[in-house]
């Protein structure tokens, strides 16, 4: 190929899978939720705090209204999966998992 030309990738293999991340806010959702839907018009689409939980765990009063689970919609059909992380638990990045779903 001659030098500064281009060559297109095409794809033989196409697929409906979509990266859905799940992000751990360390009690602070509300704060992002609030980010999030100024900057990438978000909309939460389920929601779970700690207090609708099943209850076989203690939670402090402080983590009763915190978020279990959430799945956000942003940007057309895409979603993002969130919570205020867990009661006692410091947030603290470490890098990050991928898992494929089939």
């Amino acid at each position: 190929m001659p030098r500064g030309e281009t060559q297109a990738i095409k794809s033989h293999h196409k697929s409906d899978r979509q990266a859905q991340p799940y992000l751990n806010f360390g009690g602070r959702f509300d704060v992002a939720l609030a980010f999030y839907g100024k900057v990438l018009s978000a909309q939460v689409t389920f929601m779970m705090r700690y207090n609708e939980g099943r209850g076989d765990q203690p939670i402090s009063e402080e983590w009763k209204e915190r978020v279990m689970h959430a799945n956000i919609q942003i940007i057309g059909e895409n979603q993002i999966m969130a919570s205020d992380g867990m009661q006692g638990q410091t947030p603290a990045f470490s890098g990050f998992r991928c898992r494929s779903a089939r």
